[in-house]
């Protein structure tokens, strides 16, 4: 009587249990993306670049001596940035005069330069502007230039005898970056040259290569 007694109270108590337990809970673990990643600047700190360059100089009144009536030429060059806004750079181009007032001879450039740039934000695209000096080597022949002697105007034309002369520039410009490694420039400069008279313009295009 006992074990029956005893086996009724079991299975009531286990009848029992599920109204105790209260209602089932769903894991509500919520699933949560990762970050994306991020974006590369395409513009960098310590930051190598070699340019090549196709180059115009257009002279001015009296730089006929050495260039013409304006020269064409290009150049290389190579920089290096110490930060994203600030680096040096070396760069040396070749220029022949052309024009009525010109022996067709080349003269070449180079300078050392001081470059600050501003990269906008992510867009690949970054204003610069510099300042350096260097020196200008005239070619052997192209001593021409225009004068008035007694009000009567002559083209002078001898053998140049100038060494290098020294020169200081200041210029702006802007690059474009296709990816971090490959972009475009174009910069204008004017060109001081010592022994007066004999300053030019100088404006560059090229590609710009970043490691």
């Amino acid at each position: 009587m006992k074990k029956l007694i005893a086996l009724a109270v079991a299975v009531i108590a286990l009848q029992a249990l599920p109204s105790f337990a209260g209602e089932t809970v769903a894991s509500s673990k919520a699933v949560v993306a990762p970050p994306p990643p991020p974006v590369e600047s395409l513009y960098r700190d310590h930051e190598w670049q070699i340019d090549v360059f196709g180059a115009y100089a257009p002279s001015g009144p009296d730089a006929g001596r050495y260039l013409g009536n304006h020269a064409w030429g290009g150049g290389a060059g190579i920089n290096y940035f110490f930060t994203r806004n600030f680096g040096l750079g070396l760069e040396g181009s070749a220029l022949r005069g052309t024009g009525k007032s010109s022996n067709h001879d080349v003269s070449g450039d180079f300078g050392l330069n001081l470059i600050g740039r501003l990269p906008i934000a992510n867009t690949g695209w970054a204003p610069y502007g510099f300042a350096g000096i260097g020196g200008f080597v005239p070619g052997n022949g192209n001593n021409v230039f225009n004068t008035t002697i007694n009000g009567f105007s002559r083209t002078i034309r001898g053998h140049n005898n100038d060494d290098i002369l020294f020169q200081g520039h200041v210029g702006l410009g802007v690059e474009y970056r296709f990816t971090r490694n490959i972009g475009a420039f174009a910069d204008g400069r004017y060109t001081f040259v010592e022994n007066g008279h004999d300053d030019y313009g100088l404006i560059r295009t090229g590609l710009r290569f970043a490691f």
